[in-house]
């Protein structure tokens, strides 16, 4: 089978091409994966708020199965309907690497959901069906099924590397702008590695002539490269400036450059994001076991001293157990006859489950009472999903 191509790449060299449509996704990564072996498409993982399919991804030698390894990383692409150009590169930067890196992928996987929004690509708006709701502000709350579905994506495959495939409209000259996790609660180590591989990459793009400079610093947990930081995973946003005089070739070529150098430096440094994720894992179980510090809740704005546990009632523990669950947050039973659960802080969902539960989060998704101990008699397990 010859290799495939896709409608924009098709119109190349033209300088404003069509994107590829929506229509064309699903025929165009099946004959993706019918061309590689090393490539699997699974149609139709999840449904978004207004019932369109989301398409999934799974790169390796042979093709990966979720769950099977923890070297991954995982990419995804139009959170916001309006800013396809990342997932317009994603189609072509995946035939590059299968066709140049088949040995490097027996041990290593990639994980790619090109569309996450493909009410907002359908409809070519920022947000989905839900009254154009911005999917990159519901990373705590999980009330959208696109992002719900993500989480649990994240929690189950705990990449060493995560990539978030954005574009913006100003920013003067610069063709890219490129970010880390700027959120103080996740692992200060694991941040300072995101931070340097964000400018690793502004050095190269600048040093091809595509200009290129740091995006603003935002400390919401709400948004994808905060939420992954505090999952623990090395999170980067790569953002391609859409405004009017920048053509889709020029913002297509930009967001293939950085999917390119960003391969590049995890195939050279894996073991590096390997260690600093899972540094960060370990180090903030045992911050849980003594929250020795404020924890900053929203933009650095209300800081106060969290729990060492929380105890979620019975009937929160129904109605949001799955978001939990989703969060990879563990609780145990208090006792069989009130049905309440606790979480304790000593987890990995430690940076989360603030944000999560305690009723000083702006964001959080119920109210649980702020223990100042651990309960040590109680058992952790995971919640199963009892809710919505």
């Amino acid at each position: 089978m010859s290799e495939p191509t896709t409608p924009f790449e098709d119109a190349l060299p033209a300088d404003n091409p069509d994107w590829t449509p929506l229509a064309q996704e699903d025929v165009y990564l099946g004959e993706l994966a019918a061309w590689s072996p090393l490539i699997a498409h699974d149609l139709d993982v999840a449904r978004s708020f207004g019932d369109r399919p989301i398409n999934l991804l799974r790169v390796g030698n042979p093709a990966a199965t979720l769950g099977e390894s923890r070297r991954a990383i995982y990419i995804s692409g139009c959170i916001h309907g309006n800013e396809p150009a990342g997932r317009e590169a994603l189609f072509t930067w995946l035939r590059e690497v299968v066709a140049q890196d088949a040995d490097f992928l027996r041990t290593h996987h990639i994980i790619a959901v090109p569309t996450i929004n493909p009410d907002g690509r359908a409809n070519d708006t920022r947000g989905n069906d839900d009254s154009n709701r911005d999917l990159n502000r519901v990373w705590v709350q999980l009330d959208q099924p696109e992002i719900f579905y993500s989480c649990e994506l994240l929690r189950d495959l705990r990449p060493l590397m995560a990539i978030d495939l954005h574009e913006f409209v100003g920013g003067g000259e610069d063709v890219a702008k490129i970010r880390g996790a700027d959120i103080p609660d996740a692992d200060e180590a694991l941040r300072g590695l995101a931070e340097d591989v964000s400018g690793q990459l502004i050095d190269h793009l600048n040093s091809l002539g595509i200009n290129a400079d740091w995006w603003p610093s935002n400390t919401n947990p709400r948004h994808a490269r905060n939420a992954w930081g505090l999952k623990h995973a090395l999170p980067i946003l790569v953002e391609t400036n859409r405004s009017e005089g920048y053509d889709r070739r020029v913002r297509y070529e930009a967001q293939l450059e950085c999917l390119r150098f960003l391969w590049g430096w995890y195939k050279d440094h894996w073991r590096d994001a390997q260690a600093a994720t899972g540094n960060a894992r370990r180090a903030k179980v045992h911050e849980g076991l003594t929250r020795d510090r404020a924890f900053a809740m929203v933009e650095g704005d209300e800081v106060f001293p969290p729990g060492r546990s929380y105890t979620i009632s019975a009937a929160d523990a129904v109605t949001h157990g799955a978001r939990l669950a989703a969060h990879g947050i563990n609780t145990a039973a208090v006792d069989d006859a009130s049905g309440d659960v606790q979480a304790r802080c000593d987890q990995a969902a430690q940076p989360m489950l603030p944000y999560v539960v305690d009723a000083d989060s702006a964001y959080n998704i119920l109210s649980a009472t702020r223990n100042s101990d651990l309960q040590d008699d109680i058992r952790p397990h995971r919640l199963g999903r009892l809710g919505q």
